[in-house]
């Protein structure tokens, strides 16, 4: 097995192989292929031509994953471009059933993406008739600092709804770099006659750290 396969991929692998102590070698083999394959009649005959020429069916499988991912992905966003209402619905299906891959590296860009749209979508609607999403989304992310860091700035702030603690650590690290940042006075330390907001907000706006803050949503005197 690959050294660089993921975490999650060896440790299914090996409680398989667990499960399967009274069985053969080459049995446990074929049925982990047999229930983790792609199941379509056309590659039948390919794969055991990767196999000649050294293509390892894990190197296989990422790159199909991939390019399915990405296929997807193209169609989630002509999905959300429509705004409709049964485009929503369709979203928040297909959220349902990619959600439980959140933890896969390769797949998280999907209920992520998907994420990301409804919440614009949601936003369209007025406060009173807006729907939301089921909570157990919002959760799973904010209990995981790898998940919650890799989330869209509009999920977190639904997020930053629920727990202000989580609003406070994403900011407190941008206002302490704006403090410092004396690219943002164009002044020394030292002069503290000429107040900060002198310098037209045109050129504090394109500082990284100003443009972090805009995403977060704070806009007031930057």
């Amino acid at each position: 097995m690959s050294s660089s396969a993921p975490a999650n991929f060896k440790d299914a692998l090996r409680r398989h192989l667990d499960s399967s102590s009274n069985r053969l070698p080459n049995e446990i083999i074929e049925s982990w292929q047999a229930e983790n394959s792609i199941r379509l009649p056309s590659l039948d005959a390919a794969l055991p031509l990767l196999d000649r020429v050294k293509v390892r069916r894990y190197d296989f499988y990422q790159a199909t994953a991939e390019l399915l991912r990405d296929r997807l992905l193209t169609r989630i966003r002509e999905l959300a471009a429509t705004g409709r209402r049964s485009s929503y619905k369709r979203m928040a299906e297909l959220l349902e059933a990619s959600f439980p891959y959140l933890s896969v590296p390769t797949l998280r860009p999907v209920p992520m993406t998907l994420l990301e749209h409804l919440t614009t979508l949601l936003e369209m609607h007025k406060p009173a008739v807006r729907p939301r999403l089921k909570d157990k989304y919002l959760k799973a992310i904010a209990s995981s600092a790898e998940l919650y860091s890799a989330a869209p700035v509009a999920v977190k702030r639904l997020i930053w709804e629920g727990d202000p603690k989580l609003f406070v650590s994403e900011i407190s690290p941008l206002l302490d770099e704006l403090v410092r940042s004396r690219a943002v006075t164009g002044l020394c330390l030292a002069d503290i006659d000429q107040p900060v907001l002198t310098v037209p907000s045109k050129t504090r706006r394109q500082l990284p750290v100003i443009q972090h803050l805009l995403q977060v949503g704070i806009e007031q005197t930057l």
